[in-house]
């Protein structure tokens, strides 16, 4: 498909903060954002604890307001990875559309260390 960017955005070590889509924004919390101009069609994504904590992922459009929610995990165990979209949220596994602005948000229970790893499957376009 031209045009169309498949992005696997990988990314470890919480400890190693950041902006942008390639860091954790700090040792609890990552964020993946539609950059300007481009959209995104959301696959899935996983994420692996350093330090058994809560899980919860949720998207938000650009006004900061919570569209979906992808899992809320009750700590599943140190090295535990778990995929969101997560079906016993009751949520049906589909693509989703978002819009520049849109984000993929992350939240740990408690501080995450360099093992803490977290993964988002993107096909992106201009538009």
């Amino acid at each position: 498909m031209k045009g169309y960017i498949f992005k696997d955005m990988y990314i470890v070590d919480a400890t190693d903060a950041g902006t942008g889509n390639d860091k954790w924004d700090s040792t609890t919390v990552m964020e993946w954002e539609v950059p300007a101009g481009r959209k995104w069609l959301f696959i899935g994504g996983t994420v692996k604890n350093s330090v058994d904590a809560t899980v919860t992922v949720d998207l938000y459009n650009s006004a900061d307001k919570v569209i979906l929610g992808l899992a809320s995990i009750a700590a599943p165990g140190a090295a535990a990875r778990v995929q969101f979209p997560d079906s016993d949220i009751g949520y049906v596994h589909r693509p989703i559309p978002m819009k520049a602005g849109d984000y993929i948000k992350m939240t740990m229970g408690a501080a995450q260390g360099a093992g803490a790893e977290a993964n988002c499957l993107v096909l992106e376009w201009s538009g």
